[in-house]
């Protein structure tokens, strides 16, 4: 049987993304964790959540 995988693209595009690293931020509502995110990140998508790609 094949497995499908998803993965999600956040793209931030406001601003000047030269001069700014970090353009928002990515926050976990169970656990309070928060990755900071410039222009563009991607994250598989699994059972147990989000693995940053």
């Amino acid at each position: 049987m094949s497995k499908t995988t998803y993965y999600i693209e956040f793209t931030h595009i406001e601003g000047e993304a030269a001069k700014e690293k970090t353009r928002a931020t990515l926050t976990n509502l169970e656990n309070g964790k928060q990755e900071y995110i410039g222009k563009k990140r991607t994250y598989q998508v699994t059972s147990t959540g989000l693995i940053r790609q």
